[in-house]
């Protein structure tokens, strides 16, 4: 079964992530269908939009399946996850379509982090955002926690880093982060609408968006997201780390 679904609405391709009864976690297989499906929409001179959500209501992303990736015996393994899933994101962030990241219920961990490599940001008003990496004994490995900091601030999202807690997305909205927010209720809908209203030609946007490019300074990343991949490489070998998984799992067999 597919755990990305695709659905293309007129100029708009919807990207739906499919793992509802582990929160749509990423896994190997979510990677495999995204990286297609965003060089897809990438390569398509009809798509000029390409918008993320979750299936149901629940869930945006709740980041690195822990029970498949908890089974790496070496550093390695661990970078070439890590470092697959931020050139992911950054080929996201470098589309030449707008890139939306529709927000529909929680957006945890590696699942924030994804929200960073977007365009534009819109959550549902029930949704709730959490940069929680540091309860497992971790630190962003995707390059988000280099995204946040530039493109948010780096003293906003150094505390928000640091907490480990979870905000509503009212929250995130009035601190600037999300773009837009929209009654859960038709949800997608309001997205589209939104999106439609301020999506121009192709031309207009493609220059925009090297503006932004520019101004962000983005081709700097590269080496910080290399170096935040190596970070949390570390401490995802560590025991602490590994004693927080195992509680974690135990937790969830247990409820």
């Amino acid at each position: 079964m597919a755990t990305v679904m695709m659905e293309q609405r007129g100029n708009l391709l919807w990207l739906i992530l499919n793992r509802p009864d582990v929160y749509h976690a990423i896994n190997f297989q979510v990677m495999d269908e995204l990286e297609d499906l965003i060089r897809f929409g990438n390569g398509e001179e009809k798509i000029h939009a390409i918008l993320l959500t979750g299936s149901g209501e629940k869930a945006f992303a709740s980041g690195g399946d822990v029970r498949e990736f908890h089974s790496f015996s070496d550093e390695k393994e661990v970078i070439d996850m890590l470092s697959r899933m931020a050139r992911l994101l950054e080929e996201i962030s470098a589309s030449p379509k707008l890139t939306v990241a529709a927000i529909n219920g929680l957006a945890l961990g590696g699942g924030a982090e994804i929200t960073t490599a977007f365009d534009l940001r819109a959550a549902s008003e029930d949704a709730r955002i959490g940069f929680i990496q540091r309860n497992l004994h971790l630190t962003t490995g995707w390059g988000g926690g280099t995204r946040l900091m530039h493109l948010f601030g780096a003293d906003r999202a150094f505390p928000l880093l640091l907490s480990g807690k979870i905000y509503s997305a009212k929250e995130w909205h009035n601190w600037g982060y999300l773009h837009a927010l929209f009654p859960k209720e038709e949800f997608r809908e309001r997205v589209e609408n939104w999106v439609k209203e301020i999506l121009p030609a192709p031309e207009v946007l493609l220059s925009y968006k090297r503006m932004k490019n520019r101004i962000e300074g983005r081709k700097k990343w590269k080496e910080e997201i290399e170096k935040e991949v190596k970070e949390c490489a570390k401490l995802w070998m560590s025991p602490e780390h590994h004693k927080k998984v195992e509680a974690f799992l135990s937790k969830k067999k247990e409820s």
